[in-house]
């Protein structure tokens, strides 16, 4: 496995930011997309990949992405348990068309190919969102 891009999260800086958290050259790639999860799924995407709840036990059937990492932290920021890491994942695709656009997220079903782990950033329990 390729070393890990870990970016930190600076919250201090994050309204400065637009509230992304990873560099511009990331969040303005449009070949990449972020996922925000816990962090103890981590681990297991990096040896699997990314898979649909429904394969691993949850209900959901789609993956979901946000165009900037402000997207997938809202959306952590709205899913997470009070005691819960969590980590944002930036994600390139080789291609985009299993990406599917529905209600302003991005989904697809399982991956036919997987999208390569560009960085991460863990997002601490800690962390208040103002």
């Amino acid at each position: 496995m390729n070393r890990l891009n870990r970016f930190p999260f600076l919250p201090d800086t994050l309204e400065s930011r637009g509230y992304n958290v990873f560099p511009d050259c990331l969040e303005n790639d449009s070949t990449v997309f972020f996922h925000a999860t816990t962090i103890g799924k981590l681990r297991r995407i990096l040896k699997q990949g990314l898979r649909p709840g429904v394969e691993i036990g949850g209900n959901l059937l789609t993956i979901s992405y946000g165009e900037t990492s402000m997207e997938a932290l809202t959306h952590w920021i709205n899913i997470r348990k009070p005691d819960e890491n969590g980590v944002i994942l930036a994600l390139k695709f080789g291609s985009l068309e299993e990406l599917k656009r529905d209600d302003g997220v991005w989904r697809t079903r399982a991956l036919v190919s997987q999208p390569r782990v560009v960085g991460v950033c863990m997002i601490p329990c800690s962390y208040v969102h103002r």
